[in-house]
């Protein structure tokens, strides 16, 4: 059995040094290996959570930008660009960051398809359209949107902010144990909210989410 003094040294060779000290200031009181497997447990379950959104979030902003393709004469999918409309609707920055998807796409499926394409790009890739940039498609957002409050798409780029901070933290397997991470629950089921109601409704009646906080904060404060 592995002593209290040694499993301290073990933990610490495994997060680094600068990673231990933050989880020990995050949860005094508590040994590392406690702080770092809440600090996963919780990482793992809110990106499930987001994991929902996020796919939401590119697959609805994909139809509206398929739809004004379409309308605007275009033949294909609107990642082809046949137009060449993405220059001027989204300038070099837009194209530049799809062509660095399709790289990575081509690279994993030699023949790729647009969806395949649109599994490459960000998460950010896609909350920047809802951006003041891009408001010649926020009224077609809007009404794919089902759960956007009066049709009003300023009020959503801060809640997809702190959305895209969560999920980078976890995603790279960050400490989160020091965060309000209610908060940042709630902001996960706004921005579900904002994509329909129904799928906030079932992201906050399966996630783990809730019951992993509500055992975590009864464990920090079973040492306070």
């Amino acid at each position: 059995m592995v002593g209290q003094e040694e499993s301290e040294c073990l933990w610490t060779n495994w997060l680094g040094v600068a990673r231990a000290e933050s989880f020990r200031d995050s949860l005094p009181g508590h040994n590392l290996e406690t702080a770092a497997t809440w600090n996963q447990r919780l990482s793992g379950s809110l990106l499930s959570d987001i994991a929902f959104v996020e796919v939401a979030l590119r697959n609805l902003t994909s139809k509206v930008l398929q739809k004004r393709s379409l309308e605007k004469g275009g033949s294909g999918h609107w990642l082809l660009n046949d137009l060449e409309e993405l220059s001027k609707f989204g300038g070099d920055a837009l194209l530049k960051r799809i062509g660095e998807a399709k790289t990575r796409a081509s690279l994993a499926k030699p023949r790729s398809t647009p969806d395949d394409l649109i599994a490459e790009l960000s998460f950010g890739f896609w909350l920047n359209f809802l951006n003041r940039r891009y408001q010649s498609i926020h009224s077609d957002l809007a009404t794919e949107l089902k759960g956007l409050d009066g049709r009003n798409i300023r009020q959503v780029p801060e809640i997809g902010s702190r959305v895209r901070r969560v999920r980078n933290r976890v995603a790279h397997h960050h400490r989160i144990i020091h965060r309000n991470l209610i908060a940042d629950w709630h902001s996960i089921l706004a921005l579900a909210r904002v994509m329909d109601p129904k799928l906030e409704a079932f992201i906050a009646s399966t996630s783990l989410t809730p019951s992993l906080l509500e055992e975590f904060n009864q464990t920090v404060q079973a040492k306070s």
